[in-house]
């Protein structure tokens, strides 16, 4: 009978996993932990040992084996032992949580077979559960849950060296469990790029290596130009093909980020700028006040100029300047050090894809990126008056879309001057 029933087990998880894709990955995990009875105390140790099957995004499918050891309530050193066939329901499956939470948490439940108090019979498990990736294919779990006790029908058992005398019924002692333990995920389709695309799955299956991809296993053109990031020299701002996607707003062949006249069609020889011989006469700038930045910073009153400067851009999770950034900050320093009254604050935006903490914490090192590579240019570190992190909040676009995100991921300036 015993053998009939680990039997069904067997069979009814390899029906539960024959069925999926062949892009869906097994898994082995082995844990250890605590048990203990519900009804009356004691604590044992609790080793585990785990084979579990992907099924869809919201659902897995586990077989998982436990020992009770060495309980305290318990002369003999073998006190439980466990089979269990478990159902797991994801919350990070895109309806609840992102697929792509850091920390991903589960309830599972099933039957399961059970020998304990010199008895058997089947049982049933229910708990929570939490894994957390720290590889693509490996993750720390932790879990604990409710297992059904064996219900005993003889009128006497042995627990220790104790006989319980029963008068009739049944008895069942229900246990708790808390494990710990760490799962590799293994099997899957060929990958034969080995961008983690499945060959079956992938519209571009010969990438080259070590560049980022999207879900259809092609080349990310973060800034929808046409131009794939790899070879794009400006891949958050969308430009031409023929300046290596880098925008050109007078058209004049020369990328904004080498072009000194940006909004004037010029000639390389000129970099970017009109022949001087041809060029209008320009009014004359008004001269700006002639106080110096402790001055003006200590006067209080200030007023923000209409001078409009772009953003500059940032990758996905990432706080390090583009070389196209970093010559529109070149260029903005330029204009800074022939104004020396002018001011300066810098504030850093993410996206929304990740935590409030830390999409805090990556929006200050973007704000403090741009703000070192201003003074590695020369600009006095006190006419930058502050350089603040706003997370996610004020996003320039909703973000309802990747589009949309690459417009929040910025660095913002605000220039000014006293009065």
């Amino acid at each position: 009978m015993k053998r009939q029933i680990i039997l069904g087990f067997f069979l009814l998880f390899m029906f539960s996993v024959s069925a999926q894709s062949v892009d869906q990955k097994w898994g082995i995990g082995i844990g250890s932990g605590v048990y203990g009875s519900l009804e009356n105390g004691g604590l044992g140790y609790m080793p585990e040992l785990t084979f579990s099957r992907y099924i869809s995004p919201s659902f897995d499918v586990s077989l998982t084996g436990n020992l009770g050891l060495a309980n305290n309530k318990i002369v003999s050193n073998l006190d439980v032992v466990l089979a269990s066939l478990h159902g797991h329901y994801k919350l990070y499956n895109g309806l609840i949580l992102p697929e792509t939470s850091q920390l991903k948490p589960y309830v599972y439940g099933g039957p399961g077979y059970i020998w304990d108090n010199d008895g058997e019979s089947l049982n049933f498990d229910l708990g929570l559960g939490l894994k957390y990736n720290i590889k693509r294919n490996v993750a720390l779990y932790a879990q604990g849950g409710y297992i059904m006790g064996a219900t005993i029908k003889s009128q006497s058992y042995t627990s220790g060296t104790t006989t319980i005398e029963m008068v009739g019924g049944k008895l069942r002692e229900d246990l708790w469990k808390a494990v710990v333990g760490i799962q590799i995920t293994i099997g899957g389709s060929k990958d034969s790029d080995g961008d983690g695309v499945p060959d079956k799955k992938d519209k571009c299956p010969n990438t080259p290596r070590d560049i980022f991809v999207d879900e259809h296993g092609c080349p990310i053109d973060t800034d929808g130009d046409g131009v794939i990031d790899h070879l794009d020299a400006c891949p958050t701002e969308p430009g031409l093909t023929s300046t290596n996607g880098c925008p050109d707003e007078d058209k004049d062949g020369i990328p904004d980020k080498d072009d000194a006249c940006p909004d004037e069609k010029g000639t390389k020889a000129n970099n970017g700028c009109p022949d001087p011989l041809s060029r209008k006469a320009e009014t004359k700038e008004t001269d700006p006040s002639k106080m110096t930045a402790a001055e003006a910073i200590e006067s209080g009153n200030t007023r923000v100029l209409d001078i409009k400067v772009k953003p500059v851009y940032f990758v996905v999770d990432d706080s390090n300047l583009t070389s196209f950034s970093k010559n529109r900050i070149a260029n903005l320093v330029e204009m800074l050090l022939k104004n020396p009254a002018y001011l300066v604050r810098l504030w850093g935006y993410t996206d929304d894809l990740a935590s409030d903490s830390y999409n805090q914490k990556l929006s200050e090192k973007r704000a403090e990126s741009v703000m070192r590579f201003m003074t590695s240019m020369g600009f006095d570190r006190s006419r930058i008056v502050s350089s603040n992190g706003l997370g996610e909040a004020n996003p320039a676009v909703p973000n309802s879309s990747e589009q949309n995100r690459k417009m929040n991921r910025r660095v913002e300036f605000e220039i000014f001057v006293a009065e």
